[in-house]
């Protein structure tokens, strides 16, 4: 069936896209091989039902959506996800991640290298949610947007070059609550001096982050929140008593110009000692 649908895809490739529910074949994996081109044109609704494998070309325009039920979606360090241009970084079309069960995603993105695919515009539409596997970052060069449940990066990363929408406690990037657990990082937007990381260790502990400045910042910033406050940052005596029972940890590679920080937590995670001081408090 895999080589089968090798031929399908490659003859496809000049054409829309579309895999429809019917009978066995719903629950088909879908592969396109290395050099397969596969796209969808504006206007284009495609439904992938099965396991997608992608080491070829996924192209999308914008208008076009992808619709995701399958449980596990690998891309290959090589693969592509280009736009209407057919260039890796081109605007491109909306993949909607819907299933049923948990789903997994490998996107194949590496952010200390900047290298690998990336997705043009991603909506988190499954109550279960949508978990990264090991050794595997995900890069959005458009929108992620949250509809209903929670990405976790589950120890790795997640790049957003412009937006993310949608966010609320019903539905943020969980980054787990230990140390290391992972980062959200996001370009500073060219209209806008604010930029909001909707993160929290778990789903019941929605933690967000955003930074405020006079001029937007010049380089990536990432963002992530573990529980506890430790005497040395990471490592050492556990101090939650006089404090709020989270840690956020803020990196950039080029800097940031003068900011106003805006945290928000819950007051199930205040220290005993912390909410009697809570008009009084400041951010250490």
């Amino acid at each position: 069936m895999q080589k089968h649908l090798q031929h399908i895809l490659s003859f496809l490739s000049a054409f829309s896209f579309q895999l429809l529910a019917s009978g066995a074949f719903a629950q088909q994996p879908v592969y396109i091989p290395p050099n397969a081109q596969v796209f969808s044109h504006p206007a284009d609704s495609v439904g992938i039902f099965g396991n997608m494998t992608n080491e070829g070309s996924l192209g999308s325009a914008p208008g076009s959506v992808i619709n995701f039920y399958g449980k596990d979606w690998q891309n290959a360090p090589t693969a592509f996800l280009p736009g209407n241009t057919g260039l890796p970084g081109s605007p491109g079309g909306l993949f909607r991640f819907m299933g049923a069960q948990a789903q997994d995603l490998a996107a194949g993105f590496n952010v200390n290298n900047k290298t690998g695919p990336s997705f043009p515009n991603l909506s988190v539409e499954n109550k279960s949610g949508v978990w990264l596997q090991d050794l595997n970052d995900l890069h959005i060069r458009g929108n992620l947007n949250f509809n209903k449940g929670y990405l976790y990066l589950n120890g790795w990363n997640t790049l957003v070059n412009q937006s993310i929408t949608g966010y609320s406690d019903k539905g943020f990037v969980v980054t787990g609550s230990a140390i290391g657990g992972g980062s959200l990082y996001r370009k500073p937007p060219d209209s806008d001096t604010q930029m909001v990381f909707p993160v929290g260790t778990d789903p019941g502990s929605y933690s967000p982050f955003a930074m405020q400045s006079a001029t937007p910042s010049s380089g990536i910033v990432g963002a992530t929140v573990f529980d506890n406050v430790y005497l040395n940052a990471t490592s050492g005596n556990i101090l939650d008593s006089d404090y709020v029972m989270k840690t956020w940890q803020i990196s950039s590679g080029e800097g940031v110009p003068h900011t106003t920080v805006l945290l928000q937590h819950n007051v199930a995670d205040e220290g005993v000692r912390f909410s009697p001081y809570r008009d009084s408090s400041y951010v250490a």
